[in-house]
């Protein structure tokens, strides 16, 4: 069927970026583990720019601009939203935050 074969093609690729991943780690000539891999696949949380690091220097940002471009009304639901997300990704993922490389289409 056709969602097979996208499946498919999305499984190809996912495996040539983990591939591509695990290489590029062995190339260091380094030791490495399996969340070496992970973390060079998916980006680093700590290296990467995050879902909620990017809301918060989208917020940040808003208020830095309140009473230049920006009225003082428009910051609290920026913030609600930040609020929101926040609790969505603890819910739904268990986890604080998430790389962009963690995010799907579904």
């Amino acid at each position: 069927s056709k969602e097979a074969v996208e499946t498919n093609a999305r499984i190809e690729k996912l495996l040539l970026a983990v591939n591509a991943a695990f290489d590029s780690l062995v190339s260091r000539k380094v030791g490495f583990d399996a969340t070496d891999v992970k973390n060079h696949f998916q980006g680093s949380m700590e290296t990467q720019m995050t879902l909620m690091k990017m809301t918060d220097a989208i917020c940040d940002d808003i208020k830095a601009r309140i009473g230049i471009d920006r009225a003082k009304g428009t910051y609290p639901g920026y913030h609600y939203m930040r609020l929101t997300l926040g609790e969505f990704i603890e819910t739904k993922y268990k986890v604080k935050d998430l790389a962009f490389g963690q995010l799907t289409e579904q």
